[in-house]
Formats: structure tokens, sequence, C-alpha cells
């Protein structure tokens, strides 16, 4: 048997894929490992799975704090945050563990999520077999079609990243030339044709969850429609906002909806009966119930929705969330609003249109998810007997096992997933027509002309909003650069002048401490000298009066003579003596 070593990422969205193929490769008989931070991974990984910890410090930070910082952060910011200071040093503080990680366990294959970029380069410095997780949709469609400086700047950095290690010939860490396994189908990400024999479509990852997340089932009522709002594990926080829109959009709708809010009590406060805030809910256990799914472009959400047959309202928020976004619209299983600027009403009409009108469309995506399993047996068939004798003695063990558990176990999962999806489409068909024949149809003529003139509008803003968004998007790097360059300069600037005027001040300081010691000393003499003068003025003044008095004053002096009992001329004293009597 092989030995399969998963490195992942410490976020949910990542690891959850390569949890059900674990499991599935270990009820097999195989050894599987993960390589990852195990605050974050240990609590998703069935019981007895094996984790060997890589380090939680990342430049002196956790996962959890960068991503606190990366949530407040602009789009083309927070695309730049992701790659500059979080992939890149979560990659380089991950190497030594996954290196450690490779020594331990001794892989056969190892399988690196295009955001755990230890894994490939590692495995790559071994001579290991390696095959890519991808996760999402995104990565594999050439979302810098409007900003190449953006790709060519994420090349750059993955191929410094690898020199750093040693790597003389880097190359795109997020795709192996051996195997990748996407997660996804062909009707999100559009024709295959241009990708690689190599690219495997599997469909979505959908496997046991590990733990039993409590739910009030009995509240759900089976007379009126449901919905789940969620902003997944990592936006929540930022959704207050838009939960009061949702709450908000829903309150009319109570005789025929009810709506669960995926978020922490605190953060939403009151809500109306037919609302139901809780914070973690067992999705997949809900989505048979379900008429509507909102959500902010999860990948994993927007597959596991769409196995079920359930339509979409997408609000993405940042980094491949809008390409997902982009590709739901395009496959016509969804509705797109704007994460910050959308209002209840724009919220209400979208969550009632997906359902009204998507049913045929996405009955027809979830059976192309459905058909996916079969289809990746296949192609992973064809992958393997083009690689030669050398990929099929480390990975060909492995690859024959996933086939033949796809093989065995995936025509009952995908009859059953097949009858499921039949079932789900007549039950919406069968509502679509009752719903229709409610609806009072205007005449044709008016009809026509709406239609059109919906389409050109459509095409007219369509037109006008990629122009718009193209000049944004390069205006907004380009002012982008210019900030962190003129805030460099000013810095540089500030530092120098402040230096200047702190020399200047401790000039000036000292010279006018001297200054004032010297004004000082002059100041106490002058007092001094005139004190003498003033004391020797007034005595002669005084002496000078009491003489007057004597001589002129004859009268009173006699009269205050008497008075104090003397036979001597009036002095200063006497006169003093005198009036305190």
């Amino acid at each position: 048997m092989s030995r399969f070593l998963f490195v992942v990422p410490p976020l949910v969205g990542h690891t959850m894929p390569t949890v059900a193929v674990g499991a599935e490769l270990a009820d097999r008989g195989h050894q599987v490992a993960w390589a990852a931070h195990p605050e974050a991974v240990a609590p998703l990984l069935p019981p007895g799975m094996k984790l060997i910890p890589v380090a939680s410090d990342i430049d002196g930070q956790t996962p959890a704090q960068l991503q606190q910082r990366w949530q407040g952060l602009p789009r083309v910011a927070a695309f730049r945050f992701l790659w500059k200071d979080f992939l890149l040093p979560l990659a380089t503080s991950m190497v030594p563990g996954v290196a450690a990680a490779v020594d331990e366990f001794r892989p056969d294959v190892v399988i690196a999520d295009q955001q755990a970029l230890a894994g490939a380069l590692v495995a790559r410095q071994r001579g290991l077999t390696w095959a890519t997780s991808a996760s999402t949709s995104s990565e594999l469609t050439d979302q810098f079609t409007t900003m190449p400086i953006l790709g060519e700047w994420i090349h750059q950095l993955q191929a410094n990243f690898q020199r750093g290690f040693g790597v003389a010939d880097p190359v795109d860490l997020r795709f192996s030339d051996h195997l990748v396994l996407v997660f996804t189908t062909e009707a999100l990400v559009g024709s295959l044709a241009a990708l690689p024999g190599h690219y495997v479509f599997v469909g979505p990852s959908i496997g046991t969850r590990t733990g039993a997340t409590p739910f009030p089932w009995e509240w759900l009522d089976p007379d009126r429609q449901h919905i789940v709002a969620s902003l997944g594990t990592v936006n929540t926080e930022a959704g207050g906002r838009f939960f009061a829109a949702t709450v908000e959009a829903v309150a009319p709708l109570a005789d025929r909806l009810q709506a669960i809010l995926v978020a922490p009590p605190d953060l939403i406060g009151e809500v109306p009966d037919h609302v139901l805030v809780r914070e973690f809910v067992p999705l997949l256990g809900l989505l048979p119930h379900l008429d509507a799914v909102i959500c902010h472009g999860g990948h994993n959400t927007i597959c596991e929705a769409l196995a079920h047959a359930v339509p979409l309202v997408v609000a993405p928020i940042r980094d491949q969330q809008p390409v997902v976004a982009g590709q739901v619209v395009d496959a016509g299983v969804g509705a797109r609003v704007h994460f910050g600027r959308v209002g209840p009403t724009e919220l209400r009409n979208a969550i009632t249109g997906v359902h009204l009108g998507l049913t045929q469309d996405i009955a027809s995506v979830s059976e192309m998810v459905a058909t996916s399993v079969n289809d990746a047996a296949q192609r992973v068939t064809r992958t393997l007997a083009e690689k030669g004798e050398h990929i099929t003695l480390a990975l060909g063990r492995a690859g024959d096992n996933m086939i033949d558990a796809l093989g065995e176990r995936g025509g009952d999962l995908l009859e059953q997933m097949t009858r499921t999806s039949e079932e789900v489409s007549r039950t919406l068909e069968t509502a679509s027509d009752k719903m229709t024949s409610n609806i009072d149809v205007k005449s044709d003529h008016l009809s026509a002309q709406i239609a059109d003139l919906t389409v050109k509008l459509a095409q007219m803003l369509s037109s006008r909003l990629d122009h718009v968004t193209d000049n944004v998007s390069q205006k907004t790097l380009a002012i982008a650069e210019t900030l962190m360059r003129r805030t460099d300069e000013i810095s540089t600037n500030l530092t120098r002048t402040t230096e200047q005027l702190t020399d200047q001040l401790q000039s000036r300081t000292q010279e006018m401490t001297e200054t004032m010691l010297e004004t000082g000393n002059r100041l106490a003499e002058t007092i001094a000298t005139r004190a003498d003068d003033v004391n020797n003025t007034l005595k002669a003044t005084g002496e000078s009066l009491v003489l007057d008095l004597t001589l002129r004053g004859g009268d009173v002096a006699l009269l205050f003579a008497d008075e104090l009992q003397i036979v001597r001329p009036l002095s200063f004293a006497d006169l003093a003596t005198f009036v305190r009597r």
C-alpha cells in the first residue's frame, strides 16, 4: 500500500476537500497523514487520522491574527496582502515542518493545496511525486486579464521564494505537472479544451463531516420555503450590515419563507420568528431542505449547493470570490449582488428571482456535477497511462485505488445523486408550474419589447461596466503604487527634517540658556546696587523729615513729647510708638 501526505493551509475551505479523499484512501488500506496547523486542521479530521504539526507562528503572528488584518482591506489591497503578507510568509514558516513531516512519514505522494506552497516546494526538493489540490475554480481562469501586472507580480514572488530555498529552476507551485485534482465542474469553469490532460475535474468532495452540529429540525415548516445565508468561516464578523439587510429583505416573506442566518447571535440582534440565527449549522444536512443559498462565493459552498440543485445568491467580498461569483452567473445558476451596497429590496428580488427562474439550469448543472465523478475516473486513467512507468510506480497504486473507489463506490454514488437530482428537478418543476400558473402574464407584444430592451440594456451596461472596471483597476493599482512610493519619500524627508530641527533646537537651547544666565547675573547685580541706593535715599529722606518736624513743628513735637513723656526732639521711633498706642 502507498503513503499519502496532504499539505494544507490553516483554512477550512482548503482543508475540507482533502478530508473526504484522505478518508477514502484510508478505507482502502493506504496510510494517510496531514502536515498542517493543528489548531485549525485537527478539528476537521476524522478520529484516528495522523496529523504532523507545523509551526503556528508566521512572522510573530498567528494565522488568525493575519486573517483579522486581512478582513478590513479593499479588494486590490487585500489581494496584495494575501500574497505578500500571508501566503508567502505562511509558506516560509511551514517549510521546516513539512520537511520534518516528509522525513518522519516518508510519503510516496505529496498532495499540496494551491495555497500551501511549502508542500510543493519540499516535494520538488526531495524529488517526490506531488499532486495539486485545487479547491477553487478561480485559479483555473485567467483572472488577471485586466491587470496582468498582478499575475507577473505573483510569479516573481514565487520565484524569489523558491530561490530563497536553493531552487534554481522556479515553477508555478500552484500547479503540479503530474496531477491537478480540481474539486469543481466544467459547468463553472467552462470548456476544458485549453487545460492540460493531467487536470482532472472530480467535482465537489462531499464526505462525512466530523462531529454532529446540533440543529432544531422541528423549527423547519414543511409548508414554507427555506434559505440559508452564510459568509463562511473567515468573513462572518464583517457581515453585520449584510445580515441586517438580509433580515429586512425576508421580513415581508414570513408567510411563505423561513431564513437561517449562520452568524454569532450577538452580531445580528433581535429577529422575527421566521428567521433563525445559528453560529454553526449542518449545511450538508440542511441542503435537501433548502430552496436557495445566500453566500460570499466560497467555492465549497457553491459546489455543495449545486450538487443538491439549490440556486444561489452570491455576494463576493474579496480575493477569488468575485471570479467564482461571475462563474455562477455565467453558468445561469444564481444571481450576484454587491456585498457592500446591496439593499433589502434588491436582495429580496434576488432571493425570489433565483428560485423562480433557474430551476431548469440548476438541474442541468446538478446533473453535470453528479456525472463529473465518472468523467474524472476516465481522465485519471488516461493521465496515468500517458505518464509512464516512473509516475506509475510512485502514484500508480494510489491512483488505481482511487479509480477503483470511484468505479466501485462511485457507481452507487452516481446513481444515488442522479436519482436525487431527478427527484429534485421534478419537485422544482412542479413547484415552478404551480407558481407560474399564478402569474398574470401580460401581452406577448409588450413582453417581447421588454425582453428586447432588457437584453440591449444589459449588453450596454455590461460593456460600460467592463470598461469602467478596467480603467478603475488600472488606475487603482497605479495610485496605490504612487502612494506607497510617495509615502516612503515623505517618511524619509520627515525623518531628515526632524533630525535637522532637533539639532537646531539643541543649539538654540544652549545659546538661550547661556544668555539667560548672563542676563540673570547682570540683573542680580543691578538689583543689589539699586537696593543700596534706595535704602540710603530712604534713610536720608526719613532723617530730613524728622529734622523738619522737630524744627518746624514745635507745637506738635511738644504735644507728642508730653504724650510720650520724653524731653528730646521727636524721632521716627517716637512717632511709631505713639501711633501704636
